[in-house]
């Protein structure tokens, strides 16, 4: 028998998933920082022994938590560019998944955001982050140049390109953490994504029915 489909490996992905999601909730509510592994275990409703046995410390449970929520992002891209055929649809899409991430860690974004600032004190989250960043850059830069191999795209710094993109999305889920009332990033997204194909086509076409209907002429000044 495998023994990743052995009864007890299940049972120790249940907890570690337990755990995690408990830690999940403490971050939410009390931050990063504030948060002790007694706040962890009294939500877990599991023992302190049974947090250490699959997590060294807060950190640890932290990183993992992290890689999770990594994991399933890149598995989301992978299905959904599966499901496209020309560049500008493929970076729509992956435009659109990271605007789905940020809706579904919107209520702890502050805490990815603390801990973030935290990556250069920590060797291990800042290689893990660096990593994640670098591969993901690399889907977003293929992209890119299997457009521009296409004919679809003009010829430009692919990857340079992707770190553009990448910071865009990331400013816009930092401005809507601090002025929630103010930003709509599905609309900001798309206002943003079609006037970046629009530049980036050969034909230089700007597709107005990707645009929310009243953002699709601009807002009045």
């Amino acid at each position: 028998m495998d023994p990743q489909t052995t009864p007890r490996s299940s049972q120790a992905e249940e907890r570690r998933k337990q755990i995690m999601d408990a830690a999940l909730a403490c971050f939410a509510r009390k931050g990063y920082h504030k948060t002790t592994m007694d706040d962890i275990v009294a939500e877990s409703g599991l023992s302190k022994g049974s947090l250490y046995w699959y997590f060294k410390n807060k950190d640890d449970l932290f990183l993992s938590l992290i890689k999770s929520y990594f994991l399933d992002i890149s598995q989301d891209v992978v299905a959904t560019l599966e499901q496209h055929t020309t560049a500008s649809d493929k970076l729509r899409a992956v435009a659109q998944e990271m605007v789905e991430f940020f809706r579904a860690t919107e209520d702890f974004f502050n805490v990815f955001f603390e801990f973030w600032m935290q990556s250069a004190l920590n060797e291990e989250l800042n290689q893990l982050f660096s990593n994640v960043l670098v591969q993901y850059r690399e889907v977003i830069a293929g992209i890119i140049i299997e457009g521009i191999d296409a004919g679809e795209f003009k010829a430009v710094d692919a990857r340079q390109l992707a770190w553009s993109v990448m910071a865009v999305y990331d400013g816009l889920a930092f401005y809507s953490m601090l002025m929630p009332d103010e930003i709509d990033m599905e609309q900001a997204s798309q206002v943003f994504i079609e006037t970046f194909l629009g530049g980036l086509t050969t034909n230089g076409d700007l597709r107005e029915r990707h645009f929310p209907g009243d953002l699709a002429g601009g807002e009045e000044v």
